[in-house]
């Protein structure tokens, strides 16, 4: 699956980083819901690493993002 905070380039620099918080925002309250859900020990570290994974692609993104608005 692709997620926007992926694809930073794909967003309008006028729409940025609110468009990039509130799309991972709004994917991480859905990961964490499934993750209380599920009962197999396997399903819940993919998840938790899902997530942390998201997660330092999302700080990625928000850093080029501040480099390029510093040009």
């Amino acid at each position: 699956m692709t997620y926007i905070w992926n694809r930073v380039d794909r967003v309008p620099s006028e729409m940025m980083p609110e468009t990039l918080t509130k799309s991972f925002q709004e994917w991480s309250k859905g990961e964490y819901q499934k993750f209380t859900i599920v009962t197999d020990r396997k399903k819940r570290q993919h998840i938790l690493k899902n997530i942390q994974r998201q997660t330092e692609n999302y700080q990625d993104a928000l850093k080029v993002y501040e480099l390029r608005k510093k040009d």
